[in-house]
């Protein structure tokens, strides 16, 4: 801490023990590695039993049927590309950032409320982002981590004290309202990030088949992807 002059007045140190929450960590992990060895049976006859009745084994499905089928199978499968197998869920699940924001809060007494920005991005490389797009519904358990400074004044002296890292605050946020916050930025549109050497091979396929978009080119090499997988089956 320094005056207005720049001189110092003095400086604050906050030590503060980790121990239980590298204890915890731990014992997280452990549990999520024992747990997928124990989940992972049940989840693999549960997936080969939605493929049944996806491939109509077990009878025509009606459309409401097929419909919720279709969504659990999509989930399931962009959930399976950001974690992994059963096996990687030790490595895997584990806490994705989803931002860091910093906020100087105004002097008050008492008690005080402020609105917080927090920029959306839909950046399919980043984990928390993929982790959002795979669901279809439901609630993003968020765990909110507080740190900073908090500056008080206490019989006319000066207080300074850092937030310990202990303190946390959880939120359950609906799915829904991050989909209604990105469909205002992107909507019915999504971002991908490749190469320029992978661009430039796109553009010069996009030109020779004198196709109009980058949604027409992507739809295109699907396309002829599909037809050789048919042909080689």
């Amino acid at each position: 801490m320094r005056d207005s002059e720049g001189r110092l007045l003095g400086a604050v140190t906050t030590l503060e023990d980790v121990t239980s929450l590298k204890d915890t960590d731990r014992f997280k992990t452990q549990f999520i590695s024992v747990a997928s060895r124990k989940l992972r049976d049940p989840l693999l006859a549960l997936r080969r039993g939605l493929y049944a009745l996806n491939q109509g084994f077990g009878g025509e499905l009606r459309p409401l049927q097929a419909e919720i089928l279709a969504n659990v199978g999509s989930e399931a499968e962009r959930l399976n590309d950001l974690f992994g197998d059963t096996q990687r869920w030790a490595e895997t699940l584990r806490p994705l950032q989803f931002t860091t924001v910093s906020i100087m809060v105004p002097g008050f007494a008492g008690s005080t409320e402020l609105d917080l920005p927090v920029m959306l991005s839909y950046d399919l490389e980043i984990g928390s982002v993929r982790y959002f797009a795979g669901l279809e519904s439901g609630e993003i358990p968020l765990l909110l981590l507080f740190s900073g400074t908090v500056f008080s004044t206490i019989e006319g002296r000066l207080q300074v004290q850092q937030v310990p890292w202990s303190k946390e605050a959880s939120y359950r946020l609906p799915i829904s309202i991050w989909r209604e916050a990105i469909d205002v930025h992107f909507p019915n549109s999504a971002w991908i990030r490749m190469s320029l050497q992978t661009l430039d091979e796109l553009q010069q396929f996009k030109t020779r088949e004198a196709l109009p978009t980058w949604d027409a080119t992507l739809a295109a090499l699907l396309a002829r992807a599909a037809d050789e997988a048919e042909h080689q089956s």
